[in-house]
């Protein structure tokens, strides 16, 4: 992913807890790039992954928002690092939505 990465991701990081172990990319500078809407990206260790063990907690995650006023820019950096399919991009000042469902069929969005 860094290798192919059109921009910075910075370092990656090695970090562990307990009997997990996971890769981190963690910018030079603390701040993510495109305005904190490009994510660090995580690469965990060999086995099961560590949602497999959280409980149902009754919510489904439907769309990721992303709003820049670049959109177009945002768009391929996403499809270079291949997420792209992950997030809905628009035109906007820089920010961040989530739209959940709810057990019973209702959606929440969280922006």
């Amino acid at each position: 992913m860094v290798a192919a990465s059109p921009i910075d991701l910075g370092e990656i990081v090695p970090f562990s807890r307990g009997g997990r172990s996971w890769r981190l990319t963690v910018p030079r500078d603390g701040s993510l790039p495109m305005g904190g809407l490009i994510p660090a990206f995580i690469e965990w260790s060999p086995g099961a992954h560590p949602s497999e063990n959280m409980a149902d907690l009754g919510l489904t995650l439907k769309e990721i928002g992303l709003q820049h006023p670049e959109p177009e820019k945002l768009q391929e950096i996403l499809a270079r690092l291949g997420v792209d399919h992950l997030a809905r991009v628009t035109a906007g000042p820089e920010g961040l939505s989530f739209a959940f469902e709810r057990a019973d069929g209702s959606v929440v969005e969280l922006a």
